[in-house]
């Protein structure tokens, strides 16, 4: 049974009906045709979230005051509309239950691929790790999630404490009591990031050798950097799970306070994936760099299907063909997307695997 979805006011549509199939498919059409838009929307009407790397606010059209994406299901929808102080507050429903015969009520884990991870390795440190913590939400779930929330919002309470003593230009016992505090907590839920993080980059590194079969390639061993910065604002190499240090606050606070920031936490991790001391970004084609992304993507959903082999996974892939050759594309079909429930491909050109595949015009209810 075909999804009914409507959508009002969603990046480049007005008002559009459409039929989305229960079955995995590609949506085959032109550049600026809008398939990115369908894909973004399916994404946020089953997370509840904008897609990977925006805010809903850039998918609201142009010089429009709300946005609406609506299903056959009065309780499944997603909304969002300007407020009075020019705020978008946005709401979101979705039943609880599913059953067979509804099949898109089910509660999946959705994989993305967006043409802009081909730069992923390569990007600003902060880029890195909102794609690395997106993938890590999804396969340890809800406990590294609430890490992350925690970790944040005490680095954004030490950064204001660190404002508040510059702005009046003295610093009081109390305040550098709080700092400790502050950082107390830092440290609490850095750690438990770390951990999780630690032991991903540990079992990827030990199925990077699989990857050579992916590119067809018999290069040098691939090696994970995996950094965080000390008290001193250093980076250093993270080497063991767990790290017994004793550390000194005061010293960090007075740092802190000349630099304007908090300089500690697993917020300032950075990694690399490296061959012989070389980036990885540095060595490979573009279809390569394309590739070890989704292999990272795909050994993230093997963990996610250890942890939890009853889960359905998604996945929305934007132009992800591009630069590949047939018997790559091949490669990634088997591997990963056939351990899938479900996925959606956007391409401008034929899928050379047998799939079913449509224009927009086509998926648009008549």
């Amino acid at each position: 049974m075909n999804l009914d979805l409507i959508i009002h006011n969603w990046r480049c549509f007005d008002s559009l009906h459409l039929s989305i199939p229960d079955h995995s498919f590609a949506i085959v059409d032109d550049n600026g045709s809008g398939k990115t838009t369908i894909i973004s929307a399916f994404y946020s009407l089953y997370t509840g979230q904008s897609w990977p790397m925006t805010k809903f606010s850039e998918s609201l059209k142009r010089n429009s005051l709300y946005y609406g994406l609506i299903t056959a299901y009065p309780d499944w929808s997603l909304t969002g509309q300007i407020n009075s102080n020019g705020r978008l507050i946005n709401k979101y429903q979705k039943p609880t239950f599913s059953s067979p015969q509804q099949s898109f009520l089910s509660h999946p884990k959705v994989f993305t691929y967006l043409p802009s991870d081909n730069t992923w390795l390569s990007s600003s440190r902060s880029i890195k790790l909102a794609t690395l913590d997106n993938l890590l939400s999804l396969c340890y779930g809800e406990k590294y999630v609430s890490a992350l929330k925690q970790l944040s919002k005490f680095v954004k309470a030490k950064n204001e404490l660190i404002k508040h003593c510059n702005v009046k230009n003295q610093h009081i016992q109390n305040d550098e009591i709080l700092a400790n505090t502050l950082s107390d907590k830092v440290l609490e839920y850095s750690e438990i990031i770390w951990n999780y993080r630690f032991a991903f980059f540990t079992s990827l590194e030990e199925e990077l050798p699989k990857f050579q079969n992916w590119i067809q390639n018999n290069s040098l061993p691939i090696h994970i950097k995996y950094s965080i910065v000390d008290i001193h604002g250093f980076k250093k190499q993270k080497l063991k799970n767990k790290e017994n240090t004793l550390y000194n606050w005061s010293q960090l606070w007075r740092k802190e306070l000349i630099v304007g920031k908090t300089m500690f936490g697993a917020q300032r991790d950075d990694f690399v994936f490296q061959i012989n001391q070389t980036s990885v970004e540095s060595m490979f084609s573009r279809g390569e760099m394309r590739l070890i992304v989704l292999f990272i993507k795909s050994f993230t959903q093997e963990i996610l299907l250890q942890n939890n082999p009853n889960v359905s996974i998604y996945w929305l892939l934007d132009d992800v063909f591009n630069e590949l050759d047939n018997k790559r594309e091949l490669i990634f079909f088997k591997q990963v997307l056939e351990k899938s429930q479900f996925y959606i491909i956007t391409s401008t050109k034929k899928i050379n695997f047998k799939i079913p595949q449509y224009s927009l015009n086509e998926l648009i209810k008549k």
